[in-house]
């Protein structure tokens, strides 16, 4: 085969794996999304013992079981990218959250 036609296969496969890396990429942020993402959902009746709730995105209309709420809150920190939404950090904070934007 020719050099430049062997470097230029190259090049092209090289450009199909980018491309589907980064498919890949944007899905498995969709995925982690979506798998932590409570913002305005009724949890009163979830079972939370034992639940690994570190990353869980929430917010204002977000309701918790009334003897986790309070839990929740102080372990939980503003998310930065939205206003108004909180997640829940691996370590509890020293002071109550507000969630109101």
């Amino acid at each position: 085969m020719d050099p430049e036609m062997v470097t230029r296969d190259l090049a092209d496969d090289l450009d199909q794996a980018w491309a589907k890396a980064q498919d890949l990429s944007r899905a498995v942020s969709i995925v982690q999304t979506a798998s932590n993402d409570f913002t305005g959902d009724d949890l009163r009746q979830a079972r939370l013992e034992g639940a690994l709730l570190t990353g869980v995105r929430w917010n204002a209309s977000t309701t918790w079981p009334e003897e986790w709420e309070p839990r929740i809150r102080r372990a939980s920190t503003p998310a930065g990218e939205e206003p108004g939404v909180l997640v829940i950090a691996a370590e509890p904070c020293n002071a109550t959250v507000s969630v109101e934007a």
